[in-house]
């Protein structure tokens, strides 16, 4: 849970109830000695009552996490967690 403390931006959702959470995409978008940031795809869906399973349908949103260097390695500075426009499947 100490992640949570670096998190930027609305991303208030109810870990009690996560399901799925799965990753499509990686890029890189900076790279250098000192600091990197992520770009991630993800599929996050929730529980809920009438559910009994983790693998459930979810909804997909772009994850970034920044990352710093510091003398014990590298670390996430923060990040975001955003809802993606324009689903790839049509229910």
């Amino acid at each position: 849970r100490p992640w949570l403390d670096t998190r930027r931006g609305p991303a208030d959702f109810p870990l009690d109830r996560l399901g799925n959470f799965t990753f499509s995409s990686v890029t890189l978008t900076r790279d250098d000695p000192t600091q990197a940031q992520a770009v991630i795809t993800t599929t996050l869906g929730f529980t809920d009552d009438r559910t009994d399973s983790e693998y459930v349908s979810g909804e997909r949103h772009t994850l970034t996490v920044n990352l710093g260097r510091t003398a014990q390695g590298w670390q996430v500075t923060d990040w975001t967690f955003t809802p993606r426009s324009g689903e790839l499947y049509e229910d």
